[in-house]
């Protein structure tokens, strides 16, 4: 207590010793309390260390538990140059021999030139169809042989015998069908029916048709055609056309470049007359739906430089570019000419290229006419004379300093290639007609020595579609790309390069350096923990001056052997015959100290020989064990780890219609089948109907394509077979959400259906999990919440019935030590639990000594008040006495004894 001290004034009493010694007598329990605090303290730090380590050792569990570690493996290549591989948990394991023979290439075409790509019109100079007496239907058309009578065979030549006639007047380019509706034959008078389809529209049938004078077909009336005014001939004097007979052609009333990507289906790229190379570059590359990639290239020809480069999107074979019509000023195909660059200020005359088709000779090339002696292109005496190359001069040819000489040709003079062209031993530099010749004119100008005349080939096909060839393992393969994923399950093949001469390794194993290394980990968290634990717990008395500060720690000692048991215990649900205990991957225990050990060359002997058994071992994992109609899917946190039976109540099915017996349809007999799809059992969901004209002779066979042919037009997603002599129909999707519905026309048709609709759903998958019904998902089946089985996830075959076998699902000792860490670690863990107490008893003791010395305060503060009041007290006392001896000394007769 602070303050004036009055100490022994009055009394000489030394109360400030007095005061002190009561008020330490009362605080003197606070020295035991501060010591354990202190040793409070001291627990909790070690405690804390302990649970830092945990933590750590927790997260390094982690590492090697995670389905990352052994989701991907480790897959080099020898020859990175020439072939990169990557691979996923599926693909085969072991060492391939791989050569690249060949890589595939996308085709490539380029047209001719153009002076400015973005001036330039490429629709100029179109005009809308118009057919005439003498337009043809080559082609396009669609027909060939047809039995007569079962006897003789007959072909209908339409190439030979329809013609049309008419200006196409439409706003849009058309494809149309005209199909005949029944048989028609030389010298037929009767009437007959067709029915015609505008660009892939409904069939409209026509039975108006008219018969002329001369038993041909006519239809002529503009009607027929979307009112575009073009008329149809079909001339049957030498065949019988058949019922069923189709005659496509197309009208245009717009330029446009139509094209396939292999087998795929008639594209076309629309020309407006405005539009530039620019524009229709940049509108190829904006629709994907097109296959193409589209540039431009300045080639740095004097004339029309700017050149369309069309590539294809699909390497290999798979994605060559046919051109099938193009309307545009710019030439997609074969080998043309540009126009002849004189280089001369003397010669004045005309240079151009003549002859048939270059197609066969020079592709992409440049021809150059150099002078080697002054001279007109005449045929005498002072003609000039050339050195000639066709690469560009790289390399001339001079007739051994001859040179050669041009021959007359009515007014102009020419040098025909094939014919004249020779090396200085007299031989033809090239054994192919190329069919070009350079034409000069002779309008008496003159060449120099040096002049020159430059023509460049062009060649459309720059790159020709090329597959992939591959040899895997003494395999040759053949494939359309060159990122291969199909050869090995999980494993992808990058061919960069080609070399048939090297031979390429590829091993496929377990990442185990990375598995390795997680491992290492694992043993040097578990090492620091275990090693602070036995530091803090053993004691050896003969050894030790003391005893460690967590000697006998219930704490301590559940983790410890928890711990021991995690690194030397097997999981028995993976039984003895694999691998199932960290000693069987090379991580055993030190006696003497507790520590692990790790031998990594037994865990990689371990990875080579069964990877799936270290992945049980160390990860959650799930396996079929028993069956092969269940596949493991997935899991949760929730699933508890054991040995699951499953069931299929009811089989996952398609909607399937079967019809009768199938026959060939006789005479008189044609119907039409109805198939209609629908994507619930209701019917509200999006219908489609298909209409399937199946006519006089067709077989169960070509009944079945007929169908599928419809069916597949309309993307109605069924499949058609012939099955013990009965046409099916199947729907490629599962559940009942689909069904399948077919009709005839005909109620006994030959077919074997009826005119009563055959209709059928798919059925959903039911089943059970050990015995309890589980949820479905598609084709999986989920265990419900409230079971060990919840959120187990079990794939099962479709149209399989019955027990589907045994999914074991394991947490693996990753797993399990992880929860073993959490209850030690965790948020409600024993370590957290045990320094959150040492927190609240250092807290209380705190508040102890807190109130032990408020008391003390309070004592002094009593007993200071008490001794002041003794002083105070004490001193008015002796003034008092001293007052009365004074008076009494002034009485009358008082004497004072004086010593």
């Amino acid at each position: 207590m602070s303050g004036l001290s009055v100490a022994g004034i009055a009394s000489g009493i030394d109360s400030d010793s007095i005061i002190s010694q009561m008020v330490a007598l009362e605080t003197r329990s606070i020295t035991q309390l501060q010591r354990r605090i202190a040793l409070e303290e001291a627990e909790r730090v070690t405690f804390e260390d302990i649970s830092s380590r945990l933590q750590a050792l927790r997260t390094s569990t982690e590492a090697f538990s995670a389905d990352s570690l052994f989701a991907s493996l480790s897959a080099t290549s020898s020859d990175s140059d020439l072939l990169t591989v990557s691979a996923t948990d599926s693909a085969p394991r072991g060492v391939h021999k791989i050569k690249v023979l060949q890589t595939a290439l996308a085709h490539r075409l380029g047209g001719t030139g153009v002076a400015d790509p973005i001036g330039t019109k490429l629709g100029a100079g179109f005009t809308a169809t118009n057919f005439n007496a003498a337009t043809l239907l080559n082609s396009l058309n669609k027909g060939g042989d047809y039995e007569v009578d079962n006897a003789a065979t007959s072909s209908f030549d339409y190439e030979a015998n329809v013609e049309l006639n008419g200006l196409y007047g439409g706003d849009n380019n058309v494809d149309m069908i005209v199909e005949l509706r029944s048989d028609f034959g030389a010298g037929a008078t009767g009437g007959t029916n067709l029915r015609v389809s505008f660009d892939g529209q409904a069939f409209q049938n026509f039975d108006d048709v008219h018969v002329n004078g001369d038993g041909h077909i006519e239809l002529t009336s503009a009607a027929h055609f979307g009112n575009t005014g073009v008329g149809l001939l079909i001339k049957n004097a030498d065949a019988t056309m058949k019922d069923g007979d189709e005659i496509m052609f197309r009208a245009r009333s717009k330029a446009s470049i139509e094209y396939t990507i292999g087998d795929g289906s008639r594209q076309e790229i629309l020309i407006e007359s405005d539009d530039t190379l620019s524009e229709l570059v940049r509108a190829i590359n904006d629709d994907a739906n097109l296959g193409l990639r589209a540039d431009i290239l300045n080639d740095g020809s004097t004339t029309d430089p700017h050149r369309l480069i069309l590539t294809s999107l699909t390497d290999g074979s798979s994605g060559e570019i046919k051109i099938l019509a193009n309307s545009s000023i710019i030439d997609l195909q074969g080998t043309t000419a540009e126009v002849p660059v004189v280089d001369s200020i003397t010669y004045t005359g005309q240079a151009n290229i003549t002859g048939g088709d270059p197609a066969s000779g020079l592709g992409n090339s440049t021809i150059v006419f150099e002078a080697i002696e002054d001279g007109r292109p005449g045929a005498g005496a002072g003609d000039a004379r050339f050195r000639i190359s066709i690469d560009g001069g790289l390399t001339f040819y001079d007739n051994n300093d001859n040179g050669f000489s041009l021959k007359a040709d009515g007014g102009n003079f020419v040098f025909d290639f094939f014919d004249d062209l020779v090396d200085d031993t007299g031989a033809k530099v090239m054994d192919f007609d190329i069919g070009v010749a350079a034409s000069f004119t002779d309008d008496l100008s003159e060449f120099s020595v040096g002049d020159r005349i430059t023509v460049d080939m062009f060649d459309s096909q720059i790159q020709a579609a090329q597959d992939a060839q591959i040899n895997v393992n003494g395999i040759n393969l053949v494939k359309s790309s060159n990122v291969v994923d199909d050869v090995f399950d999980g494993l992808t093949l990058n061919l960069q390069d080609a070399d048939p001469t090297k031979t390429i390794t590829v091993n496929i194993s377990e990442k185990a350096g990375d598995i390795t290394a997680a491992m290492n980990g694992f043993v040097e968290s578990y090492n620091s923990a275990m090693s602070l634990i036995h530091a803090q717990s053993k004691f050896n008395p003969d050894e030790d001056a003391e005893a460690p500060l967590l000697m006998g720690d219930a704490t301590v000692r559940q983790i410890q052997s928890s711990m021991q048991r995690y690194v030397t215990g097997r999981i028995s649900i993976l039984g003895g015959d694999t691998i199932s205990s960290l000693a069987d991957i090379g991580i055993t225990t030190d006696s003497t100290n507790g520590q692990l050990l790790f031998d990594s060359s037994k865990l990689t002997t371990a990875l080579s020989d069964d990877p799936n058994a270290v992945r049980r071992l160390l990860s959650r994992f799930g396996d079929v064990v028993d069956g092969s109609n269940a596949t493991f899917v997935g899991s949760t946190s929730v699933t508890k780890a054991g040995t699951y039976t499953i069931e299929v109540t009811q089989k996952r099915l398609r909607a399937e219609v079967v019809g009768g017996a199938a026959t060939t349809i006789q005479a008189g007999n044609d119907e039409t089948l109805t198939v209609s799809v629908n994507t619930d059992e209701n019917g509200a969901g999006s219908i489609r109907n298909a209409g399937v004209a199946l006519t006089e002779g067709m077989t169960p066979a070509q009944q079945v394509l007929e169908i599928q042919r419809e069916l597949d037009a309309r993307d109605m997603n069924v499949s058609v077979t012939l099955e013990d002599g009965k046409i099916t129909l199947r729907h490629n999707e599962y559940g009942s959400d689909f069904s399948v519905s077919v009709s005839s026309s005909r109620a006994g048709a030959d077919s074997g259906f009826t005119n009563a609709p055959d209709k059928d759903i798919g059925q959903d998958l039911e089943g059970t999990i050990n015995g309890v019904e589980a949820n479905v998902e598609a084709d999986v089946l989920v265990g419900k919440s409230g079971f060990g089985f919840e959120n187990l996830r079990v794939r099962v075959s479709n149209d399989f019935l019955g027990n589907a076998g045994q999914i074991r699902l394991n947490d693996g000792l990753g797993s399990s030590f992880t929860k073993l860490m959490d209850s030690f670690v965790g948020f409600e863990g024993v370590l957290s639990t045990r320094i959150n107490s040492f927190n609240s008893t250092i807290s209380r003791v705190e508040q102890q000594i807190d109130r032990v010395t408020e008391r003390a305060s309070l004592l002094e503060t009593r007993l200071r008040k008490q001794f002041v009041n003794l002083e105070v007290t004490l001193g008015r006392l002796n003034a008092t006495g001293e007052f009365l001896t004074a008076q009494l000394k002034t009485l009358p007769g008082v004497q004072i004894n004086k010593k």
